[in-house]
């Protein structure tokens, strides 16, 4: 199965979508240079197309705009593999175990940075934010993936879930502070 086939079962059936990356076992490395990287790539160029919706925004706004997304959602895969590697231990007692928590947290990255595309696209639609809360059900449906223990599944999604959603946009927000203005 193809890693863009494994992305679109993740995000309609997150259950199926697990086990098919389980079963395709892409490693983490494909994952982000198949996918990750290059949506990165496509979330900063759809910044350079909002440009012409809006013109009250230039080139340099866009540019920096650019920048600003691809830092905060790259910073953020590495951030979420590290405090998830540092809250629980018991994902990285193995290095199958920490190559699945890097692919997990890179599968859950994915779905925010096409989130974050669509977002931009359809600025008319700001409703299309809210499709972030479903990362909450991909990372529930994932966390048999990583091992999680039913005991921690709740702490694990929470955790996991904040960090991935909410770490993007404080670092959007700081980064704007402080290259913008």
């Amino acid at each position: 199965m193809s890693l863009f086939k494994n992305i679109s079962t993740l995000i309609i059936s997150p259950a199926t979508g697990w086990e098919e990356v389980e079963r395709s076992s892409y490693p983490v490395a494909k994952v982000l240079s198949g996918a990750f990287y290059p949506l990165l790539a496509l979330l900063a160029l759809v910044t350079f197309v909002v440009m012409d919706l809006d013109e009250t925004i230039t080139l340099p706004t866009a540019l920096m705009e650019a920048l600003i997304s691809f830092i905060s959602y790259f910073v953020t895969y590495y951030v979420t593999v590290f405090v998830l590697g540092l809250l629980y231990p018991m994902l990285m007692s193995s290095d199958v175990l920490t190559a699945r928590l890097n692919s997990f947290v890179a599968y859950n990255m994915t779905f925010l940075v096409v989130v974050a595309i669509l977002f931009n696209l359809l600025q008319q639609f700001p409703a299309i934010g809210f499709l972030k809360i479903y990362l909450f059900v991909i990372v529930f449906k994932g966390t048999s993936y990583v091992s999680i223990p039913k005991s921690k599944q709740s702490a694990f999604v929470l955790i996991s879930s904040f960090i991935m959603i909410l770490l993007p946009m404080g670092l959007a927000r700081l980064l704007g502070l402080v290259i913008i203005h």
